[in-house]
């Protein structure tokens, strides 16, 4: 049902997808939050989708890569980001790993969001979609 809405008519190309991304992993007991959220393979996926579609550098998330005007993609600055404003859920799974869940918000313009896998999007929390109407929560 939420696919359906995103890549129909309902709403414009430019209208905004605001999501949770997430991401779930394994750790070792004794790995901290830092090493978890800047692990290659949790920014390899959060990479994935705030640069997929054929305008990504224009999503509200992609701003933080804009500096005087002049777009600049740095995976660093990303790393920073994911640590700021992810969630971090974290449950036990054996005496020697746990299972991580890691959300991370996005701001896609629909016209990028649509290109996502289903997957991402359906394992994603929390989806609303910005208009110049208001917000609708799918």
């Amino acid at each position: 049902m939420i696919i359906e809405k995103i890549r129909g008519n309902a709403f414009s190309p430019l209208d905004v997808l605001e999501m949770h991304i997430s991401v779930n992993t394994f750790c070792p007991i004794n790995a901290s939050e830092i090493e978890i959220i800047k692990s290659e393979s949790v920014i390899k996926i959060i990479e994935s989708v705030i640069t997929s579609g054929p305008h990504w550098e224009l999503n509200p998330t992609c701003q933080m890569f804009f500096k005087d005007d002049i777009f600049n993609f740095q995976k660093e600055i990303l790393v920073d980001d994911v640590f700021e404003k992810s969630v971090i859920n974290i449950k036990e799974l054996d005496v020697h790993r746990n299972v991580i869940q890691i959300l991370y918000p996005v701001r896609l313009f629909l016209v990028n969001a649509r290109t996502l896998s289903d997957e991402i999007i359906l394992k994603s929390e929390i989806h609303i979609i910005h208009t110049l109407l208001g917000k609708f929560t799918l």
